[in-house]
């Protein structure tokens, strides 16, 4: 996935809908949301799958024009426009990072018994936990990520508490 950190002087979405919260379209980048209920001037675009696979090598600079145009066509506003009332940006192109190699996971036929052995710790030693092996309903999310990383620490402590039990 690719994810579009737009930051504009002001948050000029709001002259054609107050509640802009999610965009979703059928543009090039066509997925968009707003940071409500907080006000912000933050638009955040998203690009997944073999769309944004199609894009692992472009740089930031086209991929930006590629964001803007698709802004202008949402929102009929002119690309240099769009382009004057931006004042700060940052592309996520996780395809393109190192340690990554893609974006939010996602179920298959086998992610239950995955998830199961990711869970299990090995030799009590070594423990795994984020937003891939969470259990709950908001799988590929900081929250499920959190929600991981709190079982496997409260498992920890556990683990620790008996050991010294015994």
């Amino acid at each position: 996935m690719i994810k579009f950190l737009l930051e504009f002087k002001t948050n000029f979405w709001k002259d054609f809908d107050d509640e802009t919260g999610f965009l979703l379209t059928d543009e090039e980048i066509p997925t968009w949301w707003t940071q409500l209920p907080s006000e912000s001037n933050l638009l955040t675009g998203w690009l997944g799958g073999p769309n944004a696979t199609k894009k692992i090598f472009e740089p930031d600079p086209s991929l930006l024009q590629i964001a803007l145009l698709s802004l202008s066509s949402i929102f009929h506003i002119p690309p240099a426009m769009l382009k004057e009332e931006l004042s700060n940006y940052k592309i996520i192109n996780w395809l393109n990072h190192p340690h990554v190699k893609g974006g939010y996971s996602y179920n298959t036929l086998y992610s239950d018994k995955s998830k199961e052995i990711l869970a299990t710790p090995v030799n009590n030693t070594i423990y795994f936990a984020g937003e891939a092996i969470c259990t709950g309903d908001s799988q590929g999310t900081v929250e499920s990520a959190l929600q991981s990383g709190h079982d496997v620490a409260k498992m920890m402590i556990g683990h620790l508490r008996s050991e010294k039990k015994e």
